[in-house]
């Protein structure tokens, strides 16, 4: 399969799903991705977005704000592909897409192998594959194939020895920016697109086999010192990152229905070969659709921000959206440019964005699960940029605290020895962060709209505290009394709830937002 010039790519067109090409994702009726899966959704994204960075990144903000509202034909977009078109065949005689050019021989496995949750070699030979079963995939198409492939790399969790983690680290969190309203896939996509700060014309890697690792033989890792470092090959290469070694069988091939999109093909794949030792990414590689938590002491490399068991929440909000100076966390770049440069060269009516997240939330080599939300992407006067910074930090502190006590407080009315319930309570918090999200976002946007007006948030100071704890109130009632119908404890329960205000009322964030409304209160008292 040609990857650049056949309609492989699942998609929504006037309403209806419909296959498209690379060249159609510039056409007003083409309006998203419609892949059977969400990993291969945001793959596929992250894939358009790195062809569209590598072939046609704009020079300027004025020219990226340009092709917003006028795409290029799709005869322009192939032809800025066309010097690439080498490294996008599926099946080939020479390279083919994301396959290690030279491995001849290796351990032959089932295109379910492909799949990051599909079970181990280990978890299937001790036959406790329980949940997530074995064989899910036997035989894939090549749209589906295509995807698995850009999707592993770009996410390859540990695999056992020798067997890489992606550029990112294994489940590292992938962030884009969206457009509200009815955007067409063209914007969603090149919203994603910063200015030609890394063109394959403007460094000393030019050659395509350093941006297409595929395209040569493979730098394998068995000894130190053969990492791959972002100054020794094109930066474009975060996008192309090739950490394991992969090679499609085409002895195989058969026809059939796709196991994973249920389409009829006369050409599925159902093995292919692997081996352990392939590229290694060095410490040092920021992707620009990933945040990074960075040493404030610049003493160690940053590290991506991962998945999270039970999701990203308002919680993670500061990080992903705008960056929280004492944990060191700085959304990704895309989001970063949105904020400072990009933004100003669009119409007013066009300024309101979200970020979209996703990532698999990651146990060691373990897909504990799959997890994607959207939160908005707040704009706010630069000026009140470290107040905003820390008071939603203030915020977000008070939340973790209050949702600490609850587990607490709950496992307290539950038992008499609270520190011998086992098993996964996070339902706990799941809800909690669920219950209070819209009124955190409705509070930092009302924040965010009172242009340098901080003394003006001493009302949302006093009203988020009285949140947390009506939320704490509630919440406890929930799980320690509406949600059991057993016989219960009362007096044990109404002793967890006393200890558990008693708690909040001292606990450090609480303190120290009430001491500033009461000083706030005193102060225009004595005016």
């Amino acid at each position: 399969m040609e990857i650049l010039k056949q309609p492989w790519i699942k998609a929504i067109v006037d309403g209806q799903l419909q296959p498209i090409s690379v060249g159609d994702i510039v056409k007003p009726n083409v309006t998203d991705l419609a892949f059977d899966r969400a990993d291969f959704n945001g793959a596929v994204y992250q894939l358009l977005i790195g062809l569209l960075q590598t072939g046609l990144a704009p020079p300027s903000d004025k020219a990226w704000a340009k092709h917003y509202y006028d795409p290029p034909s799709s005869e322009t977009l192939m032809a800025s592909l066309e010097p690439f078109e080498s490294a996008f065949h599926l099946q080939a005689d020479g390279p083919q897409f994301m396959q290690d050019l030279t491995l001849q021989t290796g351990e032959t496995k089932s295109m379910a192998a492909l799949l990051i949750e599909a079970p181990g070699g280990k978890t299937i030979k001790d036959n406790t594959d329980h949940f997530i079963k074995r064989g899910l995939a036997d035989k894939v198409c090549s749209s589906c194939t295509t995807a698995a492939l850009y999707c592993m790399h770009s996410a390859a969790p540990s695999g056992g020895v020798g067997h890489r983690t992606s550029l990112r680290g294994g489940g590292g969190l992938t962030t884009l920016v969206l457009p509200k309203g009815e955007p067409t896939l063209w914007q969603k996509l090149w919203l994603n697109v910063v200015k030609d700060k890394h063109s394959a014309l403007k460094t000393k890697h030019k050659a395509l086999e350093d941006i297409f690792p595929w395209l040569s033989d493979t730098r394998t890792s068995e000894k130190k010192g053969s990492e791959i470092v972002i100054d020794g090959v094109n930066p474009l290469q975060m996008y192309w990152a090739m950490p394991r070694r992969f090679k499609l069988m085409t002895d195989s091939i058969i026809s059939g229905e796709c196991d994973l999109c249920g389409d009829h093909s006369d050409h599925l794949y159902t093995q292919f070969i692997t081996k352990n030792y392939g590229a290694n990414y060095a410490d040092g590689w920021t992707h620009l659709l990933t945040p990074y938590r960075h040493d404030p002491k610049n003493k160690k490399p940053a590290l991506s921000i991962k998945g999270t068991q039970g999701g990203l929440t308002y919680k993670d909000w500061l990080g992903v959206a705008i960056g929280d100076t004492k944990s060191g966390e700085q959304p990704a770049t895309v989001v970063q440019d949105m904020l400072t440069s990009k933004r100003r060269n669009l119409r007013a009516e066009d300024k309101d964005f979200s970020i979209w997240c996703f990532a698999y939330d990651m146990d060691n080599m373990k897909v504990r699960c799959w997890y994607e939300n959207t939160l908005p992407l707040v704009e706010y006067d630069e000026q009140i940029k470290d107040i905003f910074e820390q008071r939603v930090s203030e915020y977000i502190g008070l939340a973790n605290d209050t949702a600490a006590i609850l587990r607490q407080a709950v496992k307290a009315a539950w038992s008499n020895r609270p520190k011998d319930i086992k098993g996964n309570i996070s339902k706990i918090d799941a809800m909690f962060w669920q219950q209070g999200q819209s009124r955190f976002f409705a509070t930092v946007m009302d924040m965010a709209q009172t242009a340098k007006g901080s003394k003006q948030w001493i009302n949302h100071d006093d009203s988020w505290c009285e949140n947390m704890s009506a939320l704490l109130d509630s919440q406890f009632e929930h799980w320690a009394l509406d949600k059991f119908s057993a016989d219960k404890d009362m007096p044990r329960i109404i002793k967890a709830q006393q200890s558990m205000r008693r708690i909040l009322y001292k606990s450090k964030f609480y303190t120290l937002i009430t001491q500033r409304v009461n000083d706030a209160k005193v102060k225009q008292e004595s005016a």
